[in-house]
């Protein structure tokens, strides 16, 4: 019996023996290699693609997210060069 459940960003499809499996990326879970019981495959580099991709999402660490908060970074460097270049000029700092 198949359960049709929402698709989720974090659940990526994978193909295990000819079948349609879904990973779900927000179950991240460490395991030690002694309790895997066989080897099956590997993943196809879309595959793993796929589920990076998922990983991403679950701890929130998209591309757009990075860009703003580089972007934001940089302008609070820039603002702050410029507060310390204007305590320098007048005096409140003294250059070594």
């Amino acid at each position: 019996m198949s359960i049709n459940k929402k698709r989720l960003p974090t659940h990526k499809t994978v193909m295990i023996n000819d079948v349609k499996c879904t990973a779900f990326c927000e179950q991240i879970t460490c395991i030690r290699k002694i309790d895997l019981s066989k080897y099956i495959r590997s993943l196809t580099k879309e595959e793993f693609k796929e589920i990076e991709d998922g990983i991403k999402v679950q701890l929130a660490l998209n591309d757009k997210k990075e860009a703003k908060n580089a972007e934001k970074h940089k302008k609070i460097k820039k603002k702050a060069n410029i507060y310390f270049l204007c305590l320098m000029k007048f005096g409140m700092i003294s250059q070594r």
